[in-house]
């Protein structure tokens, strides 16, 4: 997966709002925002799921890559209580 600019700067900004990240063995880059947890599936897609609760998470499908930058920093700073 590339590492756009859409997406350097959504991650920036949800990094300096308290974001944190994990890598798991597999490779997969899991974002947390408090009670909301993301993983990018490719370019085009976004898997959000609540770490806390055992249930599957909800796959989003975009039609563009800056669609789902703009989405993924929407979702994490209402996740994080800043807007």
């Amino acid at each position: 997966m590339r590492r756009s600019i859409f997406l350097c700067r959504a991650l920036r900004c949800l990094r300096a709002s308290g974001m944190r990240e994990a890598v798991t063995e597999g490779g997969a880059h899991i974002l947390y925002c408090g009670p909301l947890a993301m993983r990018l599936v490719n370019d085009y897609t976004l898997e959000t799921w609540n770490p806390y609760e055992a249930s599957s998470g909800t796959i989003k499908h975009y039609d563009t890559h800056e669609q789902l930058c703009d989405a993924m920093l929407l979702m994490g700073l209402e996740s994080l209580g800043i807007i």
